[in-house]
């Protein structure tokens, strides 16, 4: 019966889904009418989303995955993307690469894309960076987090 006892001090964790000290404040931004495209392949995600981003005047289209995201992709018809990391078929990186080449033959500038994914530890961020994404939003996802996200990372700041 021997019994122990530990105590420990320690800092808190910072939170991943907290925008770096360079992001705008959500309302120093318009992003009334930005128009963004949503992937993911959850039905009450999307629902969540798109409630979020039109009570902010955002005009939401959404697409149940990777593949309709790329059919439903025109060039300079979105200021930003949101889409899924972790979608069956085409995943969000896959889903990227395939808008960043119709980007590239309609010679535009690419539009902003942010990852939004429950896989959120710094490497896996990383990688996603690398893979073209601007930034990431952690599911799950709360509505001042994702709108100064998208504020820090849209082209109108």
């Amino acid at each position: 019966g021997t019994t122990a006892k530990v105590a420990l001090t320690l800092a808190p964790a910072p939170d991943a889904q907290t925008p770096g000290p360079q992001a705008p404040a959500a309302d120093a931004v318009d992003l009334s009418d930005m128009r963004i495209l949503v992937a993911d392949d959850n039905q009450t995600n999307r629902r969540i989303l798109r409630a979020m981003l039109t009570g902010t005047g955002m005009k939401v289209s959404l697409a149940v995955d990777g593949h309709e995201a790329t059919q439903t992709y025109r060039p300079g018809e979105f200021d930003m993307l949101l889409l899924d990391i972790s979608m069956p078929g085409l995943d969000g990186i896959g889903a990227l690469h395939a808008i960043r080449r119709i980007e590239e033959q309609a010679g535009i500038s690419p539009v902003p894309a942010l990852a939004v994914t429950a896989n959120a530890m710094q490497h896996q961020v990383d990688d996603y960076i690398r893979a073209g994404f601007a930034g990431h939003v952690a599911k799950p996802f709360r509505k001042e987090v994702l709108i100064a996200s998208i504020a820090a990372h849209s082209a109108r700041r």
